[in-house]
């Protein structure tokens, strides 16, 4: 299924949202720790962050997904099967 025009700059913009968010809460404000988190280089991140370049479905992916995990969120995985604070029904 294609996205329309403001479909897809609407999700550019929200991920966008999550690459700062992450930047700034997770890597430190750090554009090198977050390129090394995300395995992509310095320059394509401040390319994104300055608006000289989108961001392309791979990166999308990654980044949302690390926002999940990072920011809060995500009630899967291994993190959340071992947190004592969920129900079993929540850890499975």
């Amino acid at each position: 299924m294609e996205q329309t025009g403001t479909s897809k700059e609407k999700t550019g913009s929200e991920t966008l949202d999550q690459l700062q968010q992450l930047k700034s809460e997770v890597y430190h404000d750090n554009n090198d720790e977050i390129a090394l988190g995300l395995g992509r280089p310095v320059t394509e991140i401040e390319a994104w962050l300055d608006g000289s370049e989108s961001i392309d479905e791979d990166a999308e992916f990654k980044i949302l997904k690390l926002a999940q995990e990072r920011l809060g969120g995500d009630t899967s995985g291994p993190k959340a099967a071992s947190d004592p604070n969920k129900s079993i029904e929540q850890r499975i």
